[in-house]
């Protein structure tokens, strides 16, 4: 995954709970969520992709409902 993201990456956690700065740091995230969180449903439309000079965002709506241990959590993240 590494050499498929750029070291300053960034990533607006859905409901706009923060925000996540860094290949490694989203890494790691990533490798945390999938050991600890099953996905019981996602869904993502309406991709936008924005280019400008040598970088780029990805826009999309999505709903995500995953299960924690101890806890079932509804997500839903609605770019304006």
């Amino acid at each position: 995954m590494n050499e498929h993201l750029h070291p300053d990456i960034a990533l607006v956690l859905p409901g706009f709970a923060g925000t996540i700065h860094g290949r490694d740091a989203l890494v790691a995230g990533f490798e945390d969520f999938c050991k600890n969180a099953k996905i019981l449903e996602y869904e993502e439309s309406d991709e936008n992709i924005e280019v400008v000079g040598s970088g780029a965002r990805n826009i999309f709506p999505l709903k995500l409902s995953r299960s924690l241990p101890r806890k079932i959590e509804h997500l839903s993240q609605h770019p304006s």
